[in-house]
């Protein structure tokens, strides 16, 4: 008798143990106003550490799934269709009336907000340590010749209102800025290890290469250092191989044309017009017509031929 009030006594000492670091290691809450969550096939939200899920309006999954470790997630009338999103200790907050399909995001501790309307198709975004901002209309989507891909590491992303990205954008140990109205047209890459700025009504056409940064050295032991560390699969930098990066600024109401180069430590000024196929490196005042391998100015662009454009 003894002995199994002792075992009992034990028993609730052990249970009341792992119910107290249960409250203390997940206090998570699920509040939804005027609205409700519609779970489809499997759905799965999962709350951990210091984690709520705020939903004001709708939240529809599909195939889908959400887990937050010690985070907040604020949504309004979010859409998800065959899509993850999974988020650690971070903050992340869309706004309403977004549309999410096939998608996958991943965040680690990192802050995304993005406000407004807002469409997500068959996208994929991974953030390390990074944070990407935006505001209002917020269009990505696929195209069927090109994978749309977005890649943060530990960078900054900021992007304005009414922003259509068709691109890949590839990011590292930078920052990335764009303003209001920008279209990125499919093709075209960025990759960003220092800074790049990208103005407001600003047209990049199909098949760009924006880079702030050489990829690789350019001495040629340093490359070969690269080869021999990574061999057989792949080349791999220390902090001796670094490439060389300077930062890129493209100012507002810049047309690049389709198959353009920005390279590293280019400036472009308000109003610049890049011709096909130019490869720009250097500093252009304002409403330069850029034409050429390199590129080379050829003209002023006037006001009312750049209204026309």
């Amino acid at each position: 008798m003894k002995k199994r009030l002792r075992v009992l006594f034990l028993f609730f000492v052990w249970l009341q143990f792992r119910l107290a670091r249960l409250t203390k290691s997940y206090p998570s809450n699920i509040i939804v106003k005027r609205g409700y969550i519609d779970l489809r096939l499997g759905s799965t939200i999962k709350l951990e550490g210091k984690s709520r899920l705020l939903v004001d309006g709708n939240l529809i999954l599909s195939h889908s799934s959400i887990i937050l470790v010690d985070a907040e997630f604020v949504s309004g009338n979010l859409i998800i269709t065959k899509s993850t999103i999974s988020l650690s200790s971070t903050d992340a907050m869309l706004g309403a009336d977004g549309i999410i399909t096939d998608t996958t995001i991943k965040a680690k501790d990192s802050h995304i907000e993005i406000l407004d309307y807002y469409k997500i198709v068959n996208f994929s975004i991974k953030l390390s340590s990074s944070k990407i901002k935006s505001k209002c209309y917020l269009g990505i989507t696929n195209d069927m010749r090109y994978p749309l891909q977005i890649n943060f590491i530990n960078t900054i992303g900021i992007l304005g209102q009414n922003v259509n990205l068709h691109c890949i954008i590839d990011c590292k140990q930078g920052n990335l800025f764009m303003g209001d109205n920008v279209f990125i047209n499919s093709g075209t890459q960025i990759r960003c290890e220092n800074s790049i700025s990208i103005g407001s009504n600003v047209f990049i056409s199909y098949d760009c290469i924006i880079f702030d940064t050489n990829t690789h050295a350019v001495d040629p032991e340093v490359r070969q250092q690269e080869i021999d560390l990574g061999f057989p699969n792949f080349t791999r930098q220390t902090i001796h191989s670094l490439p060389q990066t300077a930062p890129i600024s493209i100012g507002n109401q810049v047309w690049i044309g389709m198959r353009s180069a920005i390279l590293k430590g280019t400036t472009l000024g308000t109003g610049c017009v890049v011709g096909l196929m130019s490869v720009v490196s250097g500093e252009y005042d304002n409403y330069c017509l850029i034409v050429g391998n390199p590129g080379k100015y050829v003209k002023k662009v006037k006001i009312n031929e750049l209204l026309q454009i």
